[in-house]
């Protein structure tokens, strides 16, 4: 080998020795990604696994009893994040061991999962919120301040749970609205209404006419009969029909009784006569009613009989639950009577008298329903 070309085999030798030194230096160097200029560059330190979740050879294991206490900067290997979403699932996950599976699916039966329906049996205490009892009656659940639950059963159609402050009780509802009738209708019960309550009198008797041939005047005319609040059961939605009956007319100056008046009825539940109308100067028995097809007496007045020369005066109610006053009788003198101006149902006056003059007797007073629910 000559001089000249050992000289050129040392320098090639030279720079594939400095080639390899510079390779091996930056594959040595910290991984680095541009973020700036040309030139500048963040360092990606690698950095050692520590703290992994699991095992500390990460063997994807998801932890049974002491929790890691990661740090920031702490690496977790891929087999431990899998653990966890394992235990976590998808949502509607199948895996029957992962909690979205244990408290969502409808077909879980771990300790706690809200949708089981299957038949609880045996004895509650009051302690865990039951009766102290094996066995449970249809009603309401109550408890009253410190005490036991009890039941409460339903009652009668329509009642309402309520309360007096110290227990519970299934009561009867009480009236929320009110309908009132003077004329003859057939009322449509609401739909949310079971029970209903209903009052009313029925219309007056008319007054007689004076007597001609005495010196006495016309009796007055009876009250219908009249009635507070009877309660009775309704079919919610369906119809009532209800009769306003008409007043009882007066009679002529001329030995003429009064006409008597009809009945009001609400359905077949309830029968409200009308007052008596007196034959001349005897005044006329009071009126009678009927509820659920029972004879009712009592809630009624007759008419004053006539005097010399006077009329007597409708029947008038002043005591008791219904108030009205009946028409005047006519005065000496051939007066005719009054209907009565007070109230509803009272009885008309009767037709005064004097000498030949003869006055005639007055209609009664008109008829009248509520109905509260």
């Amino acid at each position: 080998m000559t001089p000249e070309l050992i000289k050129q085999f040392i320098a090639i030798f030279s720079s594939l020795s400095l080639l390899l030194t510079n390779i091996s230096a930056k594959l040595d160097a910290p991984k680095c990604l541009t973020v700036g200029k040309q030139g500048q560059c963040l360092v990606l330190q690698e950095k050692a696994p520590s703290g992994l979740l699991g095992a500390a050879t990460g063997s994807g294991q998801f932890p049974t009893s002491t929790l890691n206490n990661f740090q920031d900067g702490d690496t977790i290997n891929a087999g431990d994040w899998n653990a966890l979403e394992r235990k976590i699932g998808v949502d509607h996950s199948t895996d029957t061991t992962s909690l979205d599976y244990i408290l969502r699916s409808a077909t879980s039966s771990d300790p706690g999962h809200k949708h089981t329906t299957s038949t609880v049996t045996g004895t509650f205490g009051v302690a865990a919120g039951g009766t102290a009892t094996s066995t449970y009656t249809y009603g309401v659940v109550v408890a009253s301040g410190t005490q036991a639950f009890t039941t409460i059963a339903p009652g009668a159609n329509g009642q309402l749970l309520t309360s007096n402050g110290v227990s519970w009780a299934s009561t009867p509802a009480t009236s929320t609205g009110m309908s009132v009738f003077y004329a003859s209708t057939t009322w449509s019960v609401p739909t949310n209404v079971s029970n209903i309550f209903v009052s009313g009198i029925g219309p007056g008797g008319g007054g007689a006419g004076s007597q001609s041939t005495l010196t006495s005047g016309g009796a007055g005319g009876g009250t219908g009969f009249w009635a507070l609040r009877a309660p009775t059961s309704i079919t919610p939605g369906s119809s009532l029909v209800i009769t306003i009956g008409n007043p009882g007319q007066g009679g002529n100056g001329n030995n003429t009784s009064g006409t008597p008046g009809t009945a009001t009825t609400i359905g077949s539940f309830l029968t409200l006569n009308a007052g008596g109308s007196p034959s001349s100067t005897t005044a006329f028995a009071a009126a009678t009613g009927t509820i659920s097809g029972t004879a009712l007496t009592g809630n009624s007045a007759a008419g004053a009989s006539g005097a010399t020369n006077a009329g007597g005066a409708g029947g008038t109610l002043l005591s008791g639950a219904w108030i009205c006053v009946g028409g005047a009788g006519g005065p000496s003198g051939g007066g005719s009577g009054t209907t009565s101006t007070i109230g509803y149902g009272c009885g008309g006056g009767g037709g005064g008298q004097n000498g030949g003059n003869n006055g005639n007797g007055a209609a009664g007073g008109p008829s009248m329903v509520i109905i509260e629910y």
